[in-house]
């Protein structure tokens, strides 16, 4: 039968394995790549805006925004009574916003928005005036940032 390890060598097994397993962790975590490129975690972000009538002031409330992608729609929002508009938890890509004010007053909007980590944050859209521009429907292109 073997002697019992003093309290003072069972700390330094204790240390030395503590030291081990984070050093095998941290190697671990800088070596989850697929092929040669590190995987970057999924990037989720926001999107938000303000409509804006003609003149400047803001649009009142209850206007209808839709974010598309590939033109599908992904999420519909109102505007609030300052014209503003968020749409939460969105991940990296091309998307559509389309605004289309109630009545015969104004036109619809659509605006295409490129969005990434390292692009805009905030976006204005102004609304233009049937019959005042022709009958075609306006459609911008947008590099847009991400709010964190």
């Amino acid at each position: 039968m073997r002697p019992p390890h003093s309290v003072e060598e069972k700390l330094k097994r204790i240390l030395l394995l503590a030291i081990v397993l984070a050093g095998a962790s941290i190697i671990a975590r800088a070596q989850v790549a697929t092929g040669d490129r590190p995987v970057r975690p999924p990037f989720v972000g926001a999107i938000s805006g303000q409509v804006l009538l003609p003149s400047g002031r803001s649009a009142s409330g209850s206007i209808q925004v839709t974010l598309s992608s590939d033109r599908t729609p992904v999420m519909t929002a109102f505007t609030n009574e300052r014209g503003e508009f968020r749409f939460n938890e969105i991940g990296e890509g091309t998307y559509f916003i389309r605004v289309v004010a109630e009545g015969d007053a104004y036109e619809p909007l659509t605006q295409e928005i490129m969005f990434s980590r390292s692009s805009m944050s905030k976006l204005t859209l102004y609304l233009r005036e049937k019959g005042r521009y022709g009958k075609q429907e306006t459609c911008r292109r947008h590099r847009f940032r991400a709010r964190f």
